[in-house]
């Protein structure tokens, strides 16, 4: 059973990983690109946020109507861990 407090731990939870990824993203974006390109970059990602943020919601009815929320959950989180994957990809130049 999921009762509020464990809601409210995994509420938690979410939201320090979240800020956490942020800080992280925005701190190793310089060391993958040069200054010279950081806004440009910084405006691209921007959109791409905004547009999966727009985008995603509708994704999301459409996956809970066509299987259910359970479902979609999982959905989710495969998601989240291809986006893992794909940052352990992503090397850095240790002499930028």
């Amino acid at each position: 059973m999921l009762d509020i407090w464990r809601l409210y731990l995994i509420a938690l939870a979410m939201g320090i990983l979240n800020m956490l990824f942020t800080v992280a993203s925005r701190s190793t974006l310089p060391t993958l690109i040069g200054r010279d390109e950081l806004v440009e970059v910084n405006s691209k990602l921007e959109v791409g946020r905004s547009a999966a943020q727009v985008i995603g919601l509708g994704i999301a009815g459409i996956l809970i109507r066509a299987f259910s929320a359970p479902i979609a959950l999982i959905e989710d989180a495969a998601t989240f861990v291809v986006s893992a994957l794909a940052v352990q990809i992503v090397g850095t130049d240790p002499d930028p």
